[in-house]
């Protein structure tokens, strides 16, 4: 009796971190913790800036701003399924906190635009990265423009152009390397037909 051949391996052999990233980027304990960090950081930002604003000056009513930055955990738990419109509106959640916040103690909304723009380059075709790229430049860019603090913006729009560089460039590696993975499962899969 001749032995039976000896299965061939479909997937390619994973690394530690590979199996923690593709657990991580599926499981909803990813998406939950990363929606409410963000949001509570956002709005504990938006409070102490608030607070910071000198005793001469009037303080202005940020509770509609702390509900703004509470959609912000709604709106990044839609990340994986609509990854444009959350760009969008985390741009937009940023452009209004800059117009209308407590003044430029309270900061931009930073944080959950690059984790709407990471999700949205890990997902989502060319033209939409573009464009998602684009919305948060934007919606970070023209606030200052619009409240004619246009004479520093050169040198405030330098760490925003990196922040976006490394968020990326973090996108694509993940992306590449995911895409690399399953095309090695797909050629094994393909040896083993």
């Amino acid at each position: 009796m001749s032995a039976a051949p000896r299965p061939t391996a479909t997937r390619v052999p994973r690394t530690p971190l590979d199996r923690v990233a593709a657990w991580w980027r599926t499981s909803a304990v990813g998406l939950w913790s990363v929606a409410v960090i963000a949001g509570l950081f956002q709005s504990f930002q938006m409070f102490v800036a608030s607070h910071q604003v000198p005793p001469t000056e009037p303080r202005a009513d940020i509770r509609p701003l702390l509900v703004l930055c509470l959609l912000i955990v709604p709106a990044l738990l839609c990340r994986r399924r609509w990854p444009l419109a959350t760009v969008v509106l985390m741009g937009l959640i940023s452009a209004s906190v800059d117009l209308w916040g407590p003044g430029p103690a309270a900061g931009t909304v930073v944080f959950p635009p690059l984790v709407a723009l990471y999700s949205l380059c890990v997902i989502a075709g060319t033209t939409q990265r573009i464009v998602g790229l684009l919305v948060v430049f934007a919606c970070w860019t023209l606030p200052p423009v619009a409240t004619s603090l246009a004479s520093p913006l050169i040198g405030w729009i330098t760490p925003e152009i990196l922040l976006l560089a490394v968020v990326v460039t973090a996108a694509a590696t993940s992306r590449s390397r995911r895409e690399a993975l399953e095309h090695g499962d797909a050629l094994l899969a393909a040896q083993a037909a």
